[in-house]
């Protein structure tokens, strides 16, 4: 494991009077062989603030042409037909093979920044909130796949996106989120380990 530390500072260009905190970020990044992490940092107006990323894999989501999840779909946006079967793949890069993924909570939203107000909720918890939701086999524990039609929310708007919350569990943990299948609330055993992270695809546009 290779771990990296460093602290940021910013002070304000006015030289007599200050008005906002002087920002003390401190950075630490501990990466695992063959791992890749990207994270974005917003700060507003925060004195101290320390985060931690463990980078062990990458998460994608990819929308493919058929169920046979051989041929990817790279342009985007991706124009459908109305009730149109739309097949999606969500994947780990990663070289942990004890790692198993989950998909707990797919969202499709108008607005690729927002995916709170004016949601279509295809998945929640675990659970399917579309009747046309159905699950594909897949070979690996880190590659989910699964599947649902276009439906009538994409004929009241120029564009949907789709984000998906990914569980990401130890295969050998039995206590783990990706053990509890749907849930009605989210439980945490406080001696499971999981992560998670939100991957998005879009948009996806109705045929004229």
């Amino acid at each position: 494991m290779i771990s990296y530390s460093n602290t940021l500072f910013t002070y304000s260009t006015k030289p007599v009077v200050i008005h906002r905190k002087k920002l003390s970020l401190l950075l630490r990044c501990q990466m695992y062989q063959d791992a890749m992490v990207e994270t974005l940092y917003n700060a507003n107006d925060i004195m101290e603030s320390t985060y931690t990323q463990h980078g062990l894999y990458s998460a994608n989501l990819t929308f493919f042409q058929s169920a046979s999840f051989l041929y990817p779909v790279y342009e985007y946006p991706y124009c459908v037909d109305l009730n149109q079967n739309l097949f999606l793949q969500a994947s780990l890069d990663t070289s942990d093979p004890a790692l198993v993924l989950f998909v707990d909570t797919c969202v499709a939203s108008p607005d690729p920044f927002d995916f709170t107000r004016n949601v279509h909720y295809i998945i929640r918890n675990g659970c399917r909130k579309v009747p046309d939701y159905k699950t594909y086999h897949s070979s690996s524990l880190s590659r989910v796949r699964f599947g649902f039609s276009a439906f009538s929310f994409l004929s009241q708007h120029s564009g949907v996106y789709l984000q998906c919350k990914l569980v990401v569990c130890r295969q050998y943990d039995s206590q783990s989120r990706c053990n509890q299948g749907c849930v009605m609330r989210q439980k945490r055993s406080p001696n499971a380990h999981h992560d998670h992270v939100h991957v998005s695809v879009g948009p996806v546009l109705l045929k004229n």
